[in-house]
């Protein structure tokens, strides 16, 4: 309880990535929903329009013998 999570319904025998270096910003195929933080932002294969999730970030790990410098 009180923990977020991100839910994927896909068909993997359908699933494709149809993005290329020419049209970069098609859609695939064979998603069908997806759910953020318990909000469906894809459904029947269309957006929603909610963004219910956060930006992660990655930061760089130093070792203790670095980070003395």
């Amino acid at each position: 309880p009180g923990k977020s999570a991100d839910i994927v319904v896909l068909d993997p025998s359908t699933i494709r990535d149809n993005a290329s270096y020419a049209e970069p910003l098609l859609r695939p195929s064979g998603v069908h929903h997806v759910m953020v933080n318990g909000e469906f932002v894809l459904t029947d294969s269309e957006f929603t329009g909610l963004r219910p999730g956060r930006l992660l970030l990655r930061t760089a790990k130093t070792s203790p013998e670095r980070s003395t410098r």
